[in-house]
């Protein structure tokens, strides 16, 4: 067998493999945050407090922290095919359903089944990439998705913000359509899952003779490598202290990231007078384009050093420094730059963080660690959007909620300079590891070593 990839293989993966997940992983972020656009009609319309809409945009990450290490578990058994199609088609099906709600009790139940849904789909997304595309080809796969990210917060925000539009259509309040719009294209894409992608490229009728065989030799090679790395038992990463470190480091990142993504349409429309609801819903695009420039700096910048610390810690410094800026001046476009700069720190650090827990344990001890530190942190996304409501009731404004997420990204920041990593750099994360977190650049870790505490 030759050592050389076929040529187009890359290409054709990426449109019968990656495509669909890709644009499955747009619509996964779109559903989960269509609820910033929709507050601006349902608020009013339902007689939902800040507090109680902040307390329901966040219940959805208790949902889905209980369940993101079962859905692991269940994705190994199942097949990732299988498992990804279901996920995808249960919160679609639940998102449509939310334009059923009728208050605040109902809100809260919708969103937690949401979170429960949506559990275990970026690990298993990355599952399907790890058993499709060898290592040389992975980087670029894996790296569109914080990517897809931040389009599907910008472009989405303005997509959903028409929606918006079709108020009284088929007697249906705006807001009611925004959740059949966003949950209808995710039921589709799970049905093409299930039955376009197949489990593994040995049953991929669509590759030659010649790829099959260069593909199916490529990955089964470094499957082999990976595990002359060890393994490492479940039990041992729940009781690493680093692993709980971080779990709380990446708690006080994404707390102020999920409180400014569910209220940043609201926070808009309280700084520029008189703007319409589709008004305030298209700015809120231009925080998060700013951050995908922000993003593939920093990662391309902390890959090309190899340096992780400093290339997370120094952009949420600046985000904690803009949040602050953002809150103490009167002119709007100024504050909604600093709310820009914010967004752009926090999501640029992001993907470098990833890096630091990489190496700490292997095998299933990295899934359970990484999928650990993931459900834990991601609670985050639970505090931050009430904690700004509860200022927002308490006080009518949402400055006191920026001050606090300000202050999480600078502890965040502190915690990051203080880790040590405990293993030698310039060598590859297990796979394994990977799969079980939502990184997003191809990181570089070392072979694992026992950590000293």
């Amino acid at each position: 067998m030759t050592d050389l990839m076929p040529k187009g293989l890359t290409g054709k993966l990426i449109n019968r493999v990656a495509l669909l997940l890709i644009i499955g992983y747009f619509f996964n972020y779109l559903d989960r945050t269509a609820v910033s656009v929709a507050a601006l009609q349902m608020r009013a319309d339902l007689d939902i407090s800040a507090a109680a809409f902040g307390l329901g945009a966040g219940l959805f990450f208790i949902g889905y922290a209980v369940c993101e290490l079962p859905s692991n578990i269940l994705l190994h058994k199942v097949g990732a095919r299988v498992w990804m199609a279901r996920i995808m088609t249960s919160w679609g099906v639940i998102s449509v359903l939310t334009c059923l709600v009728q208050g605040e009790m109902s809100f809260y139940v919708m969103r937690i089944l949401l979170g429960v849904a949506e559990a275990g789909a970026y690990p298993g997304i990355l599952l399907i990439f790890t058993n499709w595309f060898p290592s040389k080809m992975r980087g670029k796969a894996i790296a569109s998705l914080e990517i897809l990210v931040l389009l599907s917060l910008a472009f989405g925000a303005v997509g959903l913000g028409a929606v918006l539009n079709l108020d009284q259509f088929l007697g249906l309040a705006g807001w009611r359509w925004i959740f059949i719009v966003a949950g209808i294209p995710a039921v589709v894409l799970g049905l093409l899952v299930l039955f376009l992608l197949p489990e593994r490229p040995e049953k991929a009728k669509w590759l030659t003779p010649q790829e099959r065989t260069w593909l199916v030799s490529t990955l089964a090679a470094e499957a082999q490598e990976k595990e002359k790395l060890g393994a490492s038992t479940l039990k041992s990463a729940l009781s690493n202290a680093r692993v709980w470190y971080l779990c709380v480091l990446y708690f006080m990142m994404v707390v102020g990231f999920w409180g400014i993504t569910f209220w940043l349409p609201q926070i808009i429309q309280s700084k520029f007078e008189g703007i319409s609801d589709f008004g305030a819903s298209a700015l809120s695009a231009l925080p998060w384009m700013m951050a995908i420039g922000a993003l593939i700096f920093v990662s391309t910048s902390s890959d090309r050093a190899n340096e992780r610390r400093w290339h997370a810690a120094v952009p949420l410094m600046i985000a904690a420094v803009a949040l602050v800026i953002s809150v103490f001046v009167s002119n709007p476009w100024i504050a909604l730059l600093g709310i820009g700069v914010a967004a752009a720190g926090q999501r640029s650090a992001t993907p470098v963080f990833w890096n630091l827990p990489a190496g700490l344990v292997t095998g299933l001890g990295a899934a359970g660690a990484l999928a650990l530190i993931n459900s834990v942190g991601n609670l985050g996304g639970f505090v931050g959007p009430y904690v700004l409501g509860y200022f927002s009731d308490l006080t009518g404004s949402s400055n006191g909620g920026l001050l606090i997420f300000a202050a999480c990204f600078v502890v965040a920041a502190v915690m990051i300079v203080l880790y040590r990593d405990p293993v030698a750099k310039n060598s590859q994360i297990p796979v394994a590891a990977a799969s079980a977190t939502e990184s997003t650049t191809p990181a570089h870790s070392d072979r694992n070593r026992s950590p000293q505490v």
